[in-house]
């Protein structure tokens, strides 16, 4: 596992199309905030408790599709339905966005977090379709030599076409 998130706040930024229209989003997030009330003296506040993070992929099976790739609730705020609420605003916005399914990741270690997708009706695809994830970081990604001499005719394009950047 990794030494956990290496983004930046300018890269959430950047990234979530907040820094101006011409960029568009990459990813959509909802926000939990524990809201305290104004008065004359004290005006109001807002905290952040909680997100989930999701962006839309593609399924060749059942077309359009929504990842979720976080939902993260502060540890004093769980057992509150914040993860509860959060998770119910991802699922509208897959129904709503005309997804035909919405796919996650959960650490096999992470029971709670498995238990609260089942409860929802989650399937364990590692159990009942023993699929397997894999991953290639930036490393191998850009250590990987292309074949130059691969052609892909459905597009007209070859590999000696691509930047070697």
């Amino acid at each position: 596992m990794s030494n956990g998130p290496q983004l930046t706040l300018n890269d959430l930024i950047r990234e979530g199309g907040f820094d101006s229209p011409q960029h568009p989003a990459i990813f959509h997030s909802f926000i939990a905030e524990e809201v305290t009330t104004s008065s004359r003296d004290h005006p109001m506040t807002r905290k952040p408790i909680g997100y989930a993070i999701c962006f839309f992929s593609f399924s060749t099976w059942e077309g359009k599709s929504l990842f979720l790739e976080d939902l993260y609730v502060r540890p004093q705020f769980r057992k509150q339905k914040v993860g509860k609420k959060l998770f119910q605003e991802v699922v509208q916005f897959a129904r709503s966005t005309n997804c035909a399914r919405l796919d996650l990741h959960v650490l096999e270690w992470n029971t709670p977090a498995r238990d609260f997708y089942r409860n929802f009706g989650g399937v364990d695809l590692t159990e009942t379709e023993k699929w397997n994830l894999i991953r290639f970081d930036e490393k191998q990604i850009f250590v990987h030599k292309l074949d130059k001499h691969m052609v892909f005719p459905h597009c007209g394009l070859s590999c000696a076409d691509l930047d070697e950047n």
